[in-house]
């Protein structure tokens, strides 16, 4: 015989029935009053029953997603650990983003269509820059896809515009 989880008296065994854990329904309900446990939503401020092993903190999806936005960056603990570390907070590496400083920018050598070569280090920005939003990243598009070629066949043209030579990382 089996022994129950909650008092330990024997489970008598039943025919053709799945396996019991408890003894009665009053043992079953001990067992979800000390798993189960009621919590208050920091969003809405709802009741919610959920399994104390889950963690949970919000009641519904949508709530976790207002919980969580902007919770990495902004956090409480976040800005006082900055102030300790002597930062006025968070911010943006000055050699990342969209400008000619970007450390993953490359150097590319080409040839415009009216026959002029150039040098750019951030390719996407110089065509935005030239040709304007939608145009511009066409162009970009296209002598990314002129690259490829100029690496198997050493030859590669897109919109006119034609690789002088393989872009590669700028020296420092």
């Amino acid at each position: 015989m089996k022994k129950c989880a909650i008092c330990g008296k024997d489970i008598p065994p039943r025919y053709k029935a799945r396996k019991r854990m408890y003894c009665s329904r009053a043992c079953l309900q001990a067992h979800y009053a000390a798993v189960w446990e009621t919590f208050m939503c920091p969003v809405c401020g709802k009741a919610f029953r959920s399994r104390k092993a889950l963690h949970q903190r919000f009641c519904s999806t949508e709530c976790a997603k207002i919980g969580q936005k902007g919770r990495k960056i902004m956090s409480e603990a976040f800005l006082e650990a900055c102030k300790h570390r002597g930062v006025p907070g968070p911010r943006k590496h000055p050699r990342t983003g969209k400008f000619e400083t970007n450390c993953h920018a490359k150097v590319w050598h080409l040839e415009s269509p009216e026959g002029e070569e150039i040098t750019a280090r951030n390719l996407k920005l110089y065509m935005i820059n030239r040709y304007g939003e939608k145009e511009g990243k066409r162009v970009y598009g296209l002598l990314v896809c002129a690259a490829g070629r100029f690496r198997k066949m050493g030859r590669g043209n897109g919109a006119g515009w034609k690789l002088l030579s393989l872009p590669d990382y700028p020296e420092e």
